[in-house]
């Protein structure tokens, strides 16, 4: 057997898809110590545009939804393994918003990856 140490998530991959009314965050990744309590989602806007203060830096306390997601017997075949997606409603075009950084956090510490 062998022990892995508990450590800050890790981001493998960051994509988005983007309709006529929302933009979804797709985060890959993977947890070591099967947990992620915090999701900051950091956003700005295209040139020549305006985006609200209260929706340039988005935190989601997240522990309930992976803590669901690691204990699910279903799941354990992943490991600490996963694929996240944070839908976003927007009034008006969302393709003028424009994601720049996810910040995940658990106890062990944070990790942040740029789009």
């Amino acid at each position: 057997t062998t022990q892995i140490a508990a450590t800050a998530p890790v981001i493998s991959k960051l994509a988005t898809t983007v309709t006529s009314t929302s933009l979804s965050v797709v985060v890959t990744g993977y947890s070591t110590a099967r947990e992620v309590t915090q999701a900051v989602f950091t956003f700005s806007a295209a040139t020549g545009q305006t985006l609200q203060t209260s929706a340039s830096s988005i935190t989601i306390d997240v522990s309930t939804l992976f803590g669901t997601w690691f204990v699910d017997p279903a799941n354990s075949q992943f490991g600490s393994q996963f694929v996240f997606t944070q839908p976003f409603t927007f009034q008006g075009d969302p393709t003028l918003v424009i994601p720049v950084s996810v910040t995940l956090t658990n106890r062990t510490g944070t990790v942040t990856k740029y789009f």
